[in-house]
C-alpha cells in the first residue's frame, strides 16, 4: 500500500480533552496561569469602560482562562492529523463522566458572563460557537488533543445550562437585562448562525471527519463494531500484543484508505483495514500497561535501547525494515530516549517512503512507531 504523506506519518486518535488534561498537569498550570493573566486585567478594564459588575466579570475571565487552558495546552508526544471523530455513541460519551466535566468547564463562564453582561442569549451562542472553533482548534493545532462531536455537545450543554441558570438568578434578583429580551434573542440567533457556518466552512476545508464504526455499550464501557464487521476482535487482538492483556480497548475509528484506529487506555494505535498491518503506535504518559520491551524503570545503554527498538522492528515492520540498517539518533526533552530510523534517502539526503522511526525510552521501553508504506 502506498502512501503519499511525506515521512513520517502522524498518529491518531489523541487522549479525550479532560483526561488527557488531568495528565499533564505540570504543563496546564503555567498555561493557566498567562491566559488568566491576559484575561484578567483585560476583563477589569471593560468592566470599568462598560460599567460591568467587577466580580462576575473577572469570574468570566478566570473561568475562560481554565476554558483555553485546558483545551490548548499540547500534551508531550502527540501529534495528530488534523480529523475531528463522530459516530453514534457521541450522546452516550456526552452523558458520561468525561462529557459531565466538561459540561461544568464550560458552564461556569457561561454564567458568570450573563451575569456580566445580563444578554443570556448573545452568551449562549457565543459560547457554542467557541466550543465548535477551540475543537477546531484542537485538531488543527496538532497538540495532541481530540476533536471530537461528544465534546462539542458536552461543552455546549454546559454552556447552555450555565447561561439558563444565569438569566434564572438575574430574574430572582429582579436584574435588567442591558438588551431587550426579544433584540437578544435575534442577535444570538445570529452570532451563533455566523459563528457556526465559519467553523463548518474551516471542517469542511482543512479537517477531515471519521466516523467511529461502534455504539458503546454501557455495562462494559467499551465499543464494539457492527455485527460481521470484525474491527473489534481486530482491535482486541493487536491492543493486546502491544499493551499487554490488561489493556482496555476505548474507541475504534475507521479512517481514510482505508485504516483503522484504536484507542486504548494504554496508547493508541493505526493499521491497515483489514489487513491489521501497524502504522503507528503511541503510549499515553502514566499509561496504565508499560510499552513492550523492558518492563523496568532502570536506565538501560545505547545499544540495549537500539535492541529493544530492533525487536520491536522485526516483530512489526519486518517487511520494512529487513534490508535496512537503522539510524539511531537521541531524542527526547532531555535526549535520553533514542528513536531508530529504517528508511532511505535521496539525493538531497531527505528520508524516503517507505520508512520507519522508532523511539525507545531510557528504560529500553519501545513508547513511539510510525510508519510509511
Amino acid at each position: 500500500m502506498s502512501d503519499a504523506r511525506p515521512f513520517p506519518p502522524r498518529p491518531e486518535a489523541a487522549p479525550p480533552m479532560l483526561e488527557a488534561s488531568l495528565s499533564a498537569v505540570p504543563d496546564l498550570l503555567p498555561f493557566f496561569l498567562v491566559f488568566a493573566l491576559l484575561l484578567v486585567p483585560l476583563a477589569r478594564w471593560q468592566a470599568g469602560r462598560r460599567e460591568l459588575p467587577p466580580a462576575a466579570t473577572v469570574l468570566w475571565a478566570l473561568g475562560g482562562a481554565g476554558v483555553l487552558a485546558v483545551t490548548l495546552t499540547p500534551i508531550a508526544g502527540a501529534h495528530p492529523a488534523p480529523s475531528c471523530a463522530y459516530g453514534p455513541g457521541a450522546w452516550q460519551d456526552a452523558l458520561g463522566p468525561q462529557g459531565l466535566m466538561n459540561a461544568a468547564l464550560f458552564g461556569a463562564p457561561a454564567f458568570f458572563a450573563v451575569l456580566a453582561l445580563r444578554r443570556p442569549f448573545a452568551v449562549a451562542a457565543g459560547a457554542v460557537v467557541t466550543s465548535a472553533a477551540l475543537e477546531t482548534a484542537q485538531a488543527l493545532l496538532r497538540t495532541g488533543r481530540a476533536c471530537d462531536v461528544a465534546d462539542l455537545l458536552a461543552n455546549a450543554a454546559g454552556a447552555l445550562l450555565g447561561a439558563v441558570l444565569a438569566a434564572g438568578w438575574l430574574v430572582l434578583r429582579r436584574t435588567r437585562l442591558r438588551a431587550p429580551l426579544l433584540r437578544d434573542a435575534l442577535g444570538g440567533l445570529g452570532l451563533g448562525a455566523a459563528g457556526l457556518a465559519a467553523v463548518a466552512a474551516v471542517l469542511q476545508i482543512a479537517v477531515p471527519l471519521h466516523r467511529d464504526l461502534g455504539v458503546r455499550t454501557p455495562a462494559a464501557g467499551a465499543w464494539s463494531a457492527p455485527a460481521g464487521d470484525g474491527g473489534l476482535a481486530l482491535a482486541n487482538a493487536l491492543t493486546a500484543r502491544l499493551y499487554g492483556p490488561q489493556a482496555r480497548v476505548l474507541t475504534t475509528s475507521a479512517l481514510p484508505a482505508p485504516r483503522f484506529a484504536v484507542t486504548t487506555d494504554a496508547g493508541s494505535f493505526r493499521t491497515d483495514w483489514p489487513a491489521g498491518r501497524l502504522l503507528s503506535f503511541t503510549v499515553v504518559p502514566g499509561g496504565a500497561v508499560v510499552a513492550p520491551g523492558r518492563d523496568g524503570a532502570v536506565p538501560v545503554g545505547p545499544e540495549e535501547q537500539a535492541a529493544a527498538g530492533a525487536r520491536f522492528a522485526a516483530e512489526w515492520f519486518a517487511d520494512l525494515t529487513a534490508s535496512v540498517a537503522p539510524t539511531v539518533t537521541p531524542s527526547g526533552a532531555d535526549g535520553a530516549s533514542r528513536t531508530l530510523g529504517y528508511h532511505r534517502t535521496g539525493p538531497d539526503g531527505a528520508p524516503q517512503a517507505p520508512g520507519v522511526e522508532i523511539t525507545v525510552d531510557a528504560a529500553g521501553r519501545v513508547t513511539a512507531a510510525t510508519a510509511v508504506r
